[in-house]
C-alpha cells in the first residue's frame, strides 16, 4: 500500500527524493514505520501535508517539508475543490463541484470538461459560437443546453484565463 501511495505522489509531481523525505519526517511524527498507510497525507504536487487529529479532537495540518503547521483555515479551502484518491489529487473542480466542470487526467486527456457529458468545454463553447446559439450547439452535440451554458461560463471565467 505504501509503494502505491508513494507512486501516486510521484505521479502528482513530487520527486522520489521528496517522497522519501516526507516518509522519514512523517515516520517520526506519527511514530509508525509505515506512515503512508497510517497517516492522512495530502499533496499539492509541491509539498506534503500531514493531517493530525489531537486527543482533544482538534485537527491540524503540518507542512512536512517546512516543518511547520499550516494554517488549516487558509490551506484547506484551497484543497476543497480537489478530489483525492489515496491522498493524491485526482480531479480538480475549478469553479467548484456545483458548476459541473472538471479537470480529470483520466478523462479527455486532462482537458476541462463538462462532467455530465465528458465533452471538453472548449468544444462546446466553440460550437455555441459557430452554431449561433446554445440550443443549436446542444442539439448538434446531443447534450443538455445546461452543459453548453456551463462550458461557456467556464471558458469566459478568470479561472480559465489563468489556466
Amino acid at each position: 500500500m505504501e509503494a502505491r501511495i508513494a507512486n501516486a505522489f510521484i505521479a502528482s509531481g513530487l520527486s522520489p527524493q521528496a517522497v522519501r523525505k516526507a516518509i522519514e519526517i512523517a515516520r517520526e511524527i506519527v511514530a509508525d514505520d509505515r506512515p503512508l498507510s497510517t497517516a492522512r497525507l495530502r499533496t499539492d504536487g509541491k509539498t506534503v501535508f500531514l493531517q493530525r487529529v489531537e486527543e482533544s479532537g482538534d485537527q491540524s495540518l503540518i507542512d512536512l517539508f517546512r516543518n511547520q503547521y499550516a494554517f488549516k483555515r487558509i490551506i484547506e479551502p484551497s484543497l476543497k475543490d480537489i478530489d483525492y484518491q489515496q491522498g493524491v489529487p485526482a480531479r480538480w473542480w475549478p469553479l467548484n463541484k456545483s458548476k459541473g466542470i472538471v479537470v480529470d487526467p483520466a478523462r479527455s486527456f486532462g482537458q476541462p470538461i463538462d462532467d455530465t457529458t465528458g465533452v471538453p468545454t472548449r468544444v462546446l463553447a466553440l460550437a455555441a459560437v459557430s452554431e449561433g446559439s446554445i440550443e443549436a450547439a446542444a442539439r448538434v452535440w446531443r447534450v443538455p443546453a445546461l452543459s453548453v451554458r456551463r462550458a461557456l461560463a467556464y471558458e469566459k471565467s478568470s479561472v480559465r484565463q489563468a489556466a
